[in-house]
């Protein structure tokens, strides 16, 4: 697994009733952060959930019900214990994720079922898939069009994917 990370770090400020999605702060292009540098924003007051994120060329997939033909493009979100975008008390484990409900609608997709993340790597020989169980379908309001909020371990087996 990568130490340290070429992509960006995602900090979600936490202030009491307020919309996650204003208070979200990416960091602009791609740099190197390491697990370190995500432990030291942790520590601000301010900061709610501080997760990393892949480089941006990567973190859209495809994404089909586990057997199914019909698959839909999804930006991959990373996501962390403490989310406001999550319900609450829900803790995504290393092989779970929850979607937005334009993507469990137009796969058909229900909490409990399997989808399979597939990269886009057209310059590649194979792909890199992973099978994952759907924990939540999130209303519009946290997770918009076609997105999968998956935690660290997703999103790190796809960037070691393209590391090699």
């Amino acid at each position: 697994m990568l130490r340290c990370w070429r992509g960006s770090l995602c900090l979600c400020l936490s202030f009491s009733g307020s919309d996650p999605r204003t208070l979200q702060i990416d960091t602009v292009g791609n740099a190197a952060f390491s697990a370190e540098d995500a432990e030291m924003v942790r520590a601000w007051p301010e900061a709610g959930v501080v997760t990393l994120k892949t480089r941006s060329v990567f973190d859209y997939v495809n994404v089909r019900a586990e057997g199914g033909g019909q698959r839909r493009e999804a930006l991959l979100v990373p996501s962390a214990t403490g989310d406001p975008n999550l319900p609450r008390d829900l803790s995504l484990g290393p092989d779970e994720v929850a979607i937005s409900t334009n993507l469990a609608q137009q796969l058909e997709i229900a909490e409990g079922d399997n989808i399979q993340v597939v990269t886009q790597a057209e310059d590649r020989p194979r792909q890199h898939l992973q099978t994952l169980t759907v924990v939540a379908v999130l209303a519009e309001e946290k997770a918009s069009g076609r997105s999968v909020l998956e935690p660290h371990e997703v999103l790190a087996r796809v960037e070691d994917f393209y590391a090699y």
